[in-house]
């Protein structure tokens, strides 16, 4: 009876972490996604130099979305957007309307790994 009861635990405590699981897989496959596509946008709109600038802080980038929600919304919100610029334009007008927009005196190099493009 005790090793049914303690296989009964190990599955019902499996279950829970496959459950957890399953939801940080999503809010990863979402940040992975956008900030995959921010990246390739910077290559379109700018050039492969700029592409270069913003993916060498890809993996933090989407650690950073992982742990937060707002990020997290904002980029499911933009990612049916078509196209480049409507895409950024989206993460530009939601990050206005949060009053997320870039510190006076920052470099494009820093506003470019916070994903918000100077005006």
């Amino acid at each position: 009876m005790r090793i049914h009861l303690s296989i009964a635990l190990f599955i019902l405590l499996l279950s829970g972490s496959i459950g957890c699981s399953d939801k940080r897989t999503a809010e990863e496959k979402i940040c992975r996604e956008a900030v995959d596509r921010h990246i390739w946008c910077v290559g379109e709109v700018f050039d492969k130099e700029m592409a270069a600038v913003a993916h060498s802080t890809r993996e933090e980038r989407i650690k950073t979305c992982v742990k937060d929600e707002r990020i997290r919304e904002r980029y499911q919100a933009c990612l049916p957007e078509k196209g480049c610029d409507a895409f950024t334009d989206c993460l530009i007008d939601d990050a206005g309307k949060t009053g997320s927009r870039p510190a006076a005196g920052t470099t494009r190099k820093e506003q470019e790994s916070r994903e918000i493009p100077d005006d």
